[in-house]
């Protein structure tokens, strides 16, 4: 009679919930381990006999509870044991940029597009939320005041760790050794400060700008003209390092190839304002610059001086947020921002768990070549 009792109370139960303590019972059990795939909605549908919204919501009980993550492309994970509820702070500069049209002959609109900063955002969460931890989001929008209040509020808040894609150069490296100091583990992506010793993962930007300036060159632009920002940022120092050692090598090198502006959240205007005569460079320069942002000041720049329609070729960092006229080549550096995202959320849990070995870690670049929509190369440069 109990028997029959306790076998109608469980045939009383959800079947949604039947499934989803039949999972946690074998993740627990060690039938899934951390990391392991679970069985899709398709599989569970076929293996339990379920409908599609019964095997949805199942599988969602779980990924509430925290026994499972779902990586979006790739499937439902188990996830790390929560025995400690990991917050990492994340502080980067901007998801998406203002003012960007994807038109270069339209008027700037007040459109916004995905910054290509914002490109590690996604896989920093999923790695994070795939390993057991939470992110926290902070926004700097490039701006060294809003960052350092944020910094400061960290430190109050003391996240088990930070991930910073910084901003502040000199100015707040104090809020970096004060993190330090207090023990939390701190990980900066995609720059780090000269003399500032941390752990860190980047593009590898020397080799990036090294290639993208020499594809410039072997197409024969001449002369070839830099434009970069006055801040002690390893991404900065390590593209002028590159783009020197080109032209050194070439013989053609001068210091007033280098245009240096003064960073500030409108950089395609300073740029705009640093190149604000081009006439003088001919018909068939190159300019090479810092990012794909800053390409906006000088393509205003190349239409003011009625250069549109010349031999010109362009080379910065990242996609372009617009498309230009088929007569201007262009050399793109991809970076890897989702290789940066994921590494850097592996190196500041290793931090976490223990490990005060600093980890400094550069990932090669693609370089692109493309006229308009047109791809007319592609080369990882893992390879060379």
């Amino acid at each position: 009679m109990i028997e029959n009792d306790i076998k109608n109370d469980f045939l009383r139960i959800p079947k949604y919930i039947q499934i989803k303590e039949r999972l946690k019972s074998e993740i627990d059990s060690g039938v899934f381990k951390p990391g392991d795939r679970l069985p899709s909605r398709a599989e569970m549908i076929a293996k339990y006999n379920l409908s599609g919204v019964t095997a949805s919501k199942a599988m969602d009980e779980l990924v509430n509870e925290g026994y499972v993550c779902r990586v979006q492309g790739r499937g439902t994970f188990v996830a790390e044991p929560m025995r400690k509820s990991l917050t990492i702070a994340l502080v980067t500069l901007h998801i998406t940029h203002p003012n960007i049209t994807r038109d270069p002959l339209a008027d700037r609109g007040n459109e916004h597009v995905r910054h290509s900063i914002g490109q590690f955002v996604d896989p920093i969460e999923e790695e994070a939320r795939l390993k057991g931890a939470n992110i926290n989001l902070h926004l700097s929008r490039d701006n060294i005041s809003i960052e350092r209040e944020l910094l400061q509020k960290i430190l109050a808040d003391k996240p088990d760790g930070v991930i910073i894609c910084y901003a502040g150069d000199q100015q707040n490296l104090d809020c970096l050794y004060a993190i330090q100091e207090a023990g939390i583990p701190l990980v900066m992506i995609d720059r780090h400060i000269a003399g500032f010793d941390c752990n860190y993962v980047t593009t590898d930007n020397y080799q990036g700008a090294y290639f993208a300036t020499k594809a410039l060159l072997d197409r024969g632009f001449a002369p070839l003209i830099h434009v970069t920002r006055d801040e002690t940022a390893s991404s900065t120092i390590d593209k002028t390092n590159g783009f020197k050692k080109v032209l050194t090598d070439a013989g053609s090198f001068s210091d007033d190839l280098i245009k240096t502006i003064h960073p500030t959240y409108d950089f395609e205007e300073e740029t705009h304002l640093a190149l604000n005569n081009l006439t003088g460079y001919g018909e068939n320069f190159g300019v090479f610059t810092t990012n794909a942002s800053s390409l906006y000041g000088i393509w205003e720049t190349i239409q003011d001086n009625n250069l549109a329609d010349k031999n010109i070729g362009l080379a910065c960092f990242d996609e372009l947020p617009i498309f230009l006229p088929e007569n201007i080549s262009v050399v793109n550096v991809i970076q890897p921002w989702g290789q940066m995202g994921v590494q850097a959320v592996r190196v500041v849990l290793d931090a976490i768990a223990g490990n005060t070995k600093t980890q400094h870690i550069e990932i090669p670049p693609k370089i692109r070549i493309i006229k308009g929509e047109t791809i007319l190369a592609e080369n990882d440069l893992a390879h060379v």
